[in-house]
């Protein structure tokens, strides 16, 4: 179980009732000294594998598994929707110009296979091709390993070879931040530049794993503290007698966090290029297309069909497109107010703030919050 998986169940004890905890410090779930005779009342694990789940599951002791390896050992689960994780890289590599995209995962552990799903699905929607890469099945193991740099010899030429097989500059989706790390180890190898050549977005945004990298990874935050959060509540609700959830509880990622190895602008016409630097630098904000103009030294009409050759969009479309981005972010943060964000992102008023989200992205304020961030975070 994660840091801040274990912080959100920290969260809803201190916020509900106390609770005495027993914690096993294993990341992978052992059982308990004499743990038919154990008089607990009910257990947060994370289980990848069929034996330690029949022990629990031969306890008859309510649990929750927050684990989404597999997903048919019988214990209810509150995950990540995984499905939403692909599809928030796809999004975020989409908005770079990118045309050519791959994916690196596993075939048949359960959250590798989310994400490949929502990435792939995404794209295929806008009629780009993924090209996918899964380790043979002899050497899947090691993709679950952090531990020897040796093990990864294992896996790193043909990785390589993928990876030269792909035309550049590409995008690539990293199942989760290890197997990131040796995207970006396996490029580097190959002298090509991250993210000019490859832009590479991982996920479950592990801070120190990803800052680590050279460069930094970019990361889907997959709000594992929400995880531990709802799993906690979902064990008291079970231990209070209510009937456990049929089908997994799926907690939705939260952001894309862009570091270093996918900030990047795969557009060729440099004074396209020179229009979404300067939109993205601003944020959206206090900038018109009257200036945008000027700046670039181009007719209105010559660079709306420039925008659109390079990107799909016209030059108010994409500052309406980073200004809501960066509204999305901010109602993420808990310490921000709809004033506050409101400010930030250059409206007069909240209320101008609110019709302008909700024209761009057919939701309310509170709704995405709720959606996105912890309920009960002030507005």
């Amino acid at each position: 179980m994660t840091a801040e998986m274990l912080r959100g169940i920290a969260r809803y004890v201190g916020e509900h009732r106390p609770w005495d905890l027993y914690s096993d410090d294993d990341p992978m779930f052992k059982p308990l000294p004499a743990f038919r005779k154990w008089r607990g009342d009910g257990i947060l694990c994370f289980v990848r594998t069929p034996k330690p789940a029949k022990e629990i599951l031969g306890s008859r002791i309510p649990a929750v598994n927050v684990s989404s390896t597999c997903r048919h050992l019988g214990i209810p689960q509150v995950i990540s929707d995984n499905e939403a994780v692909g599809r928030l890289v796809a999004e975020s590599l989409l908005t770079t110009g990118l045309c050519h995209f791959g994916f690196v995962g596993m075939a048949g552990v359960a959250w590798s296979d989310g994400r490949r799903a929502g990435f792939v699905r995404t794209l295929d929607e806008t009629n780009r091709p993924v090209s996918i890469f899964e380790p043979p099945r002899e050497l899947r193991r090691f993709f679950l390993r952090t531990t020897h740099n040796r093990d990864w010899k294992l896996i790193h030429p043909a990785l390589r070879r993928w990876i030269t097989s792909l035309e550049l500059p590409v995008g690539i989706m990293a199942a989760n931040d290890v197997i990131g790390r040796h995207v970006i180890e396996a490029c580097q190898s190959l002298h090509l530049s991250v993210p000019e050549q490859v832009a590479v977005i991982g996920a479950d945004n592990e801070m120190m794993r990803c800052e680590l990298c050279i460069p930094p990874l970019s990361s889907v935050d997959t709000d594992q503290q929400r995880i531990g959060y709802e799993a906690a509540a979902v064990l008291d609700r079970m231990m209070s007698g209510r009937k456990p959830p049929q089908e997994p509880i799926l907690v939705a990622p939260r952001q894309v966090t862009v570091r270093q190895s996918s900030d990047t602008l795969a557009v060729t016409d440099p004074e396209v290029a020179k229009v979404l630097s300067e939109i993205r630098q601003r944020g959206g904000v206090d900038i018109s297309v009257a200036e945008i103009v000027e700046l670039v030294g181009l007719s209105r009409q010559t660079l709306q069909l420039r925008m659109r050759a390079a990107i799909g969009r016209t030059m108010l479309q994409e500052i309406s497109r980073v200004r809501t981005e960066r509204i999305k972010r901010l109602l993420t943060q808990a310490d921000m107010s709809f004033p506050r964000i409101a400010e930030a992102t250059g409206f007069a008023s909240v209320a101008r703030m609110a019709g302008f989200f909700r024209l761009h992205t057919g939701t309310t304020l509170a709704g995405y919050r709720k959606r996105f961030g912890w309920a009960d975070r002030r507005s």
